[in-house]
């Protein structure tokens, strides 16, 4: 089930909020002798976040757990914004965005499930992947297509391109800088 938002609402956007577990991840958490020791995230989606990342806009991510292999990919994708052993997710959201100076209706949050509500509450817009927990599909206003660490990130991040840019001209843009 597929639920989008006109592409006017969209370009505003300077900041995307993001849960890990069910967003970034296919909500699955796997657990060695000691600790977690793997997470699987998708390469599409963080291809998504570096073109958010090139083109200016923002993204952090606020989420329950901590997880070395979650530090590890964020500092690989250049997300500066990284709130971990977060359960009180408002006020992490509101915190986030004074610091960077954005209002509420300038940020998009994406969740999978009733912890992430308090990130919908605090910002403009709420998206969620097609196999979040039902009340959060309730709750969003833009559904993707693609589930939770399955692409549904970058099927976001496409969308918010779309709303200001020809996507296909920022594509040759973005791989003209890696050369």
């Amino acid at each position: 089930m597929k639920k989008t938002v006109p592409p006017e609402k969209l370009a505003p956007i300077r900041l995307v909020i993001l849960d890990v577990d069910g967003v970034l991840t296919d909500g699955r958490i796997h657990y060695g002798l000691e600790e977690e020791s793997v997470k699987s995230f998708n390469t599409q989606d963080g291809l998504g976040i570096k073109m958010l990342r090139h083109v200016g806009i923002e993204v952090g991510v606020i989420t329950a757990r901590r997880s070395r292999p979650l530090s590890r990919r964020m500092r690989d994708l250049g997300v500066r914004h990284l709130v971990d052993q977060c359960e009180a997710k408002g006020p992490a959201t509101r915190a986030l965005l004074k610091e960077l100076g954005i209002a509420p209706e300038e940020a998009i949050g994406m969740g999978d499930d009733i912890l992430d509500f308090k990130i919908f509450d605090e910002v403009g817009l709420a998206a969620a992947p097609s196999d979040a927990h039902p009340l959060a599909l309730e709750r969003a206003d833009l559904i993707t297509l693609r589930s939770g660490g399955r692409g549904a990130v970058r099927e976001l991040a496409d969308e918010i391109l779309k709303s200001r840019f020809d996507l296909r001209a920022l594509v040759r843009e973005y791989l003209d800088t890696l050369e």
